[in-house]
């Protein structure tokens, strides 16, 4: 799976990339998404250096695990939800952040 992050959210992996690496070692059966790399592309447009970062991670529902509800968490609420007229989604659909809290 791979993710766009921002600069932001890039430094912060970094400072936090070897207690995440230990936790890893510690618990190698926790469901904590599991980091694959973190990357930084810098290309030149018109002159102008543009930077683009982007973490690869492991999909945590590639498992033999039953997995009988998936939450899609933004940690936002406008516009966050999978419930329409008060009707579930599919199985196979994520349910989000207003489902989540309800």
């Amino acid at each position: 799976m791979l993710k766009t992050i921002s600069h932001n959210e890039f430094v912060h992996f970094l400072t936090v990339m070897q207690s995440y690496y230990t936790h890893l070692l510690a618990y190698p059966h926790t469901l904590v998404a599991r980091i694959l790399g973190l990357h930084k592309i810098k290309m030149v447009r018109d002159g102008k250096t543009e930077r683009i970062y982007f973490v690869i991670m492991a999909n945590v529902f590639n498992t033999t695990r039953k997995i009988q509800v998936k939450y899609d968490l933004k940690g936002s609420t406008q516009g966050r939800t999978s419930i329409v007229d008060g009707k579930m989604p599919k199985p196979d659909v994520a349910l989000k952040d207003c489902d989540w809290l309800a």
